[in-house]
């Protein structure tokens, strides 16, 4: 389906916000360049056990990490103006739900403002496609299974919200896309996203939906994740990025890889 051309977003400001965490976010920016709240805290449907998604905006060691409920992720204004520019997903998202709680020299809202939607999705997809062949069950899968279950989470949801800004109705919200999609299996993988737990098929469950997306099988001919990844080093810089945090048994930074190729 064409992707349906939209006006540019813009960010949104709501205002039941805790105050407490204005306080916080406006105390810390004399050391930050910005600090904007997005997912469901940002977006008003928030469940009382949802986590609080920050992203700080930096010159200095980006990454992320979690403390207690609260997820962050640094960036360097550099980067996230390189991937607005290019037509990042994440950068979208931002836009359209972000809340900014800081900003004192305008650098957050001028990298946001240099997005421009990518020509087309399919640099992404083949990327996404090349990861996800690390799903298909061989013998080192079971070894590796809690990081491919993130890594399969991630797969599907950024395929999905590809999907649906192509067809001009982006959501960011895991919990509304399957259903806007139509999609049983996405709805399935995103409804029980976070459960890491082995043995218990969403793994297979991730591959289902991924190929639905990607409207092909995904397949991995080399017989272990750790030979695909070598494979994939030098040809495919995502997919062989993510398949490098998988082997190293840790959650997905995404601050570590380079602008998805947009």
């Amino acid at each position: 389906m064409p992707r349906v051309a939209r006006p540019a977003p813009t960010l949104h400001q709501r205002t039941d916000v805790p105050s407490a965490l204005r306080r916080a976010c406006v105390a810390a920016a004399g050391a930050l360049d910005g600090v904007l709240l997005y997912g469901s805290r940002a977006r008003g449907t928030a469940r009382p056990d949802s986590d609080v998604d920050l992203l700080l905006l930096r010159d200095w060691s980006p990454g992320s990490w979690t403390s207690g409920a609260c997820n962050v992720t640094s960036y360097r204004s550099g980067h996230l103006s390189e991937m607005a520019r290019r037509g990042s997903l994440f950068v979208l998202h931002l836009r359209l739900d972000g809340l900014v709680l800081a900003d004192p020299a305008g650098r957050l809202d001028l990298a946001l403002a240099q997005y421009r939607p990518p020509s087309s999705y399919g640099p992404l997809l083949a990327e996404l496609a090349a990861a996800g062949a690390a799903l298909d069950p061989v013998e080192d899968s079971a070894r590796h299974e809690p990081a491919l279950l993130r890594l399969g989470d991630y797969l599907v949801r950024t395929a999905a919200y590809a999907r649906l800004h192509e067809a001009g109705r982006p959501q960011f919200d895991p919990d509304e896309v399957g259903d806007e999609l139509g999609d049983a299996a996405v709805a399935a993988v995103l409804s029980t996203r976070g459960d890491m737990r082995p043995g218990r098929g969403r793994l297979a469950l991730c591959r289902t939906a991924l190929e639905g997306l990607l409207g092909r099988r995904v397949e991995n001919r080399y017989g272990s994740v750790e030979a695909l990844a070598v494979m994939l080093s030098g040809k495919r810089q995502h997919a062989a990025a993510l398949l490098g945090q998988v082997l190293a048994g840790q959650g997905l930074d995404y601050c570590a890889l380079t602008p998805p190729p947009l």
